[in-house]
């Protein structure tokens, strides 16, 4: 016995080949990506989320949630500002202070000397 055919097919093929079109054209010819606009305020805005003084590091083999989740807020902060100066040096200032904290926060675990850079960073804002 035969199937009939509802007619649907031909009401969805030039959907669908328009559909093919439209991502062929998204994929053959990158648009340019446009410059961060708004990288400094990004950044600031995070680095409004970050509490003054900033908390100390746990000693010993302990976890501290405040100090954690603020480390990670001022990385979000310099990696938005250190991208937002590449296309706005205004914003450069803004970028070496908050990578100063970082280092002085994070890495070498520097209190006094992050947190100098960090206020630093804030003034900049």
């Amino acid at each position: 016995m035969p199937v009939k055919r509802s007619g649907s097919g031909r009401r969805l093929a030039p959907a669908l080949a328009a559909l093919a079109a439209a991502l062929v054209a998204c994929t053959s010819s990158p648009s340019p990506q446009p410059p961060t606009a708004g990288g400094a305020e990004t950044a600031c805005s995070v680095l409004g989320r970050i509490p003054d003084p900033f908390p100390a590091a746990p000693t010993g083999k302990g976890t501290s949630p405040a100090y954690d989740i603020n480390v990670h807020r001022l990385n979000a902060a310099r990696m938005t500002a250190r991208d937002g100066a590449r296309t706005d040096p205004g914003g450069q200032p803004l970028a070496d202070a908050l990578d100063a904290a970082y280092r002085g926060l994070v890495e070498d675990a520097d209190l006094p000397e992050g947190q100098k850079h960090l206020t630093e960073a804030r003034r900049s804002c």
